[in-house]
C-alpha cells in the first residue's frame, strides 16, 4: 500500500507496489484493455491502471502520472512526486477485481526506498491462490502458524473478508446500511399498508355489490391481495431498475469506499422477495376484511 496523493488529497485511489507477473498470474480475470502487459513487465517505472481510473481522470497509455508520497516520500524530497508512466489499462467483468487500482513495480519501489533510507520497506500483503476444492480454513491456519513465532505475525483471511475489513476502516458500514435499510423498509411497509387500508375503505360498497352478485369470499380476498401485490411490484420494479441503472455512477462516485460496488443478481432476487413480502403484509388485513364483511354491512357503507 503506497498511499500517495495524485494532485489533490480528494483524488484518493488504491496504489500498490506489486510483482507484475505474479499479479496477473493470481488474477487471470484481469484483461488488458489498452497498452501492453509486456511493456508493463519490462519498464520498472511503468504502471498498470484500472479502467475506473481512466474513466475518472482521463488517463491514457503513455501519460506520466505524478504521485506524491505521503507514507514513502521521494528520495529527492518530500515535495517531489514519484513519477510513473502508464503502460497499460486493465479491465475485468469479475466482481472481485477492483478497477480503480494503480499498480507499479515492487522491485523499483523497494530498491529506491532502501537506497534512500537504508532499510527496505515491509511487505503489507501476501496474496495466495489455493487449489480448487482445498480446505481454505486449514490453509489459513497453516499460514498463520508459519509466522506465529516470528517478528511479524500475520492473519490470513479470505478475499471477501479482507475487502470487508478494508471497508470497515471507514466505520461500521454494514451496520449503518442495515439500520438505514431496515428503517426505510419499515416506512415503506407502513406507507403501503396505509394505502391499502384507504383503498379497502373506499371499495367497501363495491365489495358489497360484488358479494350480492355472487362473488365468493375467497375471490374477493384474492382481489384485494392482488391489488396490494400490484402496487408493491410496480414500486419495487422501479426501485430495482433505478438500483441497476445507477450502479455505474455509484461505483464511480464511491470507488474509494466501495471499490467493487456491483448490484448482484442475488441482490435483485432478494429485492423481489422483499417486495412480495411487503405486498403480502400490506394487503393481508384489507383482504381479510373484504372476505369477512357482510354484504348488507358493505352496501350500507357510503
Amino acid at each position: 500500500w503506497f498511499g500517495g496523493i495524485y494532485k489533490e488529497p480528494k483524488n484518493f485511489f488504491s496504489q500498490f507496489a506489486v510483482d507484475p507477473e505474479e499479479a496477473f498470474d493470481l488474477y487471470p480475470e484481469m484483461t488488458v484493455a489498452a497498452g501492453s502487459k509486456e511493456e508493463f513487465f519490462i519498464d520498472r517505472k511503468g504502471a498498470m491502471v484500472g479502467q475506473g481510473l481512466v474513466d475518472r481522470f482521463g488517463w491514457k497509455v503513455g501519460d506520466k502520472i505524478p504521485i506524491l508520497g505521503t507514507i514513502f516520500p521521494h528520495p529527492d524530497g518530500p515535495d517531489v512526486p514519484w513519477e510513473f508512466e502508464v503502460k497499460g489499462v486493465y479491465d475485468s467483468t469479475a466482481t472481485n477485481v477492483d478497477k480503480n487500482m494503480f499498480l507499479f513495480h515492487w522491485d523499483y519501489f523497494a530498491e529506491t526506498v532502501e537506497a534512500s533510507s537504508g532499510t527496505p520497506p515491509d511487505v503489507g500483503t501476501f496474496v495466495l491462490r489455493t487449489e480448487p476444492g482445498s480446505d481454505q480454513t486449514r490453509v489459513m491456519r497453516q499460514v498463520d502458524g508459519l509466522f506465529e513465532n516470528g517478528p511479524q505475525r500475520v492473519q490470513a483471511t479470505t478475499e471477501s473478508e479482507f475487502q470487508a475489513q478494508f471497508i470497515s476502516m471507514y466505520g461500521n458500514v454494514g451496520f449503518f446500511v442495515t439500520v438505514i435499510g431496515g428503517a426505510v423498509l419499515f416506512a415503506i411497509l407502513l406507507a403501503a399498508l396505509n394505502t391499502m387500508l384507504m383503498a379497502a375503505r373506499e371499495q367497501t360498497h363495491d365489495v358489497g355489490v360484488l358479494k350480492a352478485l355472487g362473488f365468493t369470499d375467497g375471490r374477493l380476498f384474492g382481489y384485494m391481495l392482488g391489488q396490494s401485490f400490484a402496487l408493491c411490484l410496480v414500486g419495487g420494479a422501479l426501485g430495482l431498475l433505478m438500483a441497476k441503472g445507477l450502479e455505474k455512477g455509484i461505483a464511480t462516485a464511491f470507488s474509494a469506499m466501495l471499490p467493487n460496488y456491483t448490484v448482484m443478481p442475488e441482490t435483485l432476487q432478494l429485492g423481489v422477495g422483499i417486495t412480495l413480502a411487503i405486498g403480502l403484509l400490506a394487503g393481508l388485513i384489507p383482504a381479510l376484511s373484504a372476505r369477512s364483511v357482510l354484504p348488507v354491512t358493505a352496501l350500507s357503507d357510503r
